[in-house]
C-alpha cells in the first residue's frame, strides 16, 4: 500500500484513544472511515469527527496508542467500519 495513489494524513495530536489527523485532500472523508499507520497496518484508527480546524478529523485508535506517534502518517482504506445486525428470535 502506497501513499502516491491513496489520500494520507499525518498525526498532529493524540489524548487519550483520540487521535487528530490532518489530512491535504481531506474530499469525500466519512465518519466511520478507516484508516491504516502506513508503517504499520496493524495499527488503526476510526474516523468519529471532524475538527474545528480545516482538514483535521478526530479518530478512535483501535490499536494501543503508544504505538502511535506524532508525525506519523496513516493512509484511508476509504471503507467504513461495518457492524453485523444480529436479530432476536
Amino acid at each position: 500500500m502506497t501513499s502516491e495513489n491513496t489520500s494520507h494524513g499525518i498525526v498532529r495530536s493524540i489524548r487519550n484513544f483520540v487521535v487528530e489527523i490532518e489530512f491535504h485532500d481531506d474530499s469525500g472523508i466519512q465518519i466511520g472511515e478507516v484508516l491504516v499507520m502506513e508503517e504499520n497496518p496493524e495499527i488503526t484508527l476510526v474516523v468519529i469527527s471532524s475538527s474545528k480546524y480545516d482538514k483535521c478529523f478526530f479518530c478512535a485508535s483501535l490499536s494501543e496508542v503508544y504505538h502511535i506517534t506524532s508525525g506519523a502518517k496513516f493512509i484511508r482504506k476509504e471503507e467504513v467500519v461495518k457492524m453485523p445486525i444480529v436479530t432476536g428470535k
